[in-house]
C-alpha cells in the first residue's frame, strides 16, 4: 500500500486525489484509496456525489459496482447509527444507472454518441436498487435496516398458494 502514498504534500489550490481519480475513470485506485482510509461516516456523501459524476463505459462496468460495494456497506453502518438520509439518493442513482435511455435526436443523426451501459449492468442496478429498498423499509419516519427475518418491514405469510 505505499504505493498510494502521495510523492509531493498536498498544496492549497489543487483539487483532491479522489476528485482527480473520479474525473479520470481510474476507479481501481479510488476504490483502494477508499479502502485504504476506513469506513469513516464522512465517506458517504462525497462518494454518493462522485458516483454520478462516473462515464459508466465498457471497462468500468464491473469496477462500478466495487464502489456500490462501499456504499451498501457505509449504509448499513449509517442506518443502525440513526443517519439514513442517503439511502434514497442511493436508490435514485441506481434507477437511473438502471433505466434504459434509447435515443435522442442527436444521437440517432449520429452528431451525438452516449454510451448505454450494457443490459446485464442494468439489470444489475434495477437488481441492486431493489435490493437497497427491501433492506431498507421506512419504520416510523426513519429508515432501518433488516438485519434479521424477523426485523421491521418483514414480508409476512408468504406461501407457495399466495404467489
Amino acid at each position: 500500500m505505499s504505493i498510494l502514498q502521495p510523492a509531493v504534500a498536498f498544496q492549497a489550490g489543487q483539487e483532491p486525489l479522489e476528485h482527480l481519480l473520479v474525473k479520470e475513470g481510474h476507479l481501481l485506485s479510488l476504490h483502494a484509496l477508499l479502502l485504504k482510509q476506513g469506513p469513516p461516516e464522512h465517506q458517504l456523501p462525497s462518494l454518493l456525489e462522485w458516483l454520478p459524476l462516473v462515464r459508466i463505459q465498457d471497462d468500468s462496468e464491473y469496477k462500478v459496482t466495487l464502489l456500490w460495494r462501499i456504499v451498501l456497506r457505509l449504509l448499513v453502518d449509517a442506518a443502525r447509527v440513526g443517519r439514513s438520509d442517503k439511502v434514497s439518493a442511493f436508490s435514485q442513482y441506481l434507477s437511473v444507472v438502471g433505466e434504459d435511455r434509447g435515443w435522442d435526436i442527436l444521437g440517432a443523426i449520429g452528431l451525438r454518441k452516449q454510451y448505454q451501459p450494457s443490459v446485464r449492468m442494468r439489470v444489475l442496478a434495477r437488481l441492486t436498487n431493489a435490493l437497497v429498498l427491501a433492506q431498507f423499509p421506512k419504520c416510523a419516519d426513519a429508515v432501518c435496516p433488516r438485519t434479521g427475518a424477523d426485523s421491521p418491514g418483514a414480508l409476512q405469510n408468504l406461501s407457495s398458494s399466495s404467489m
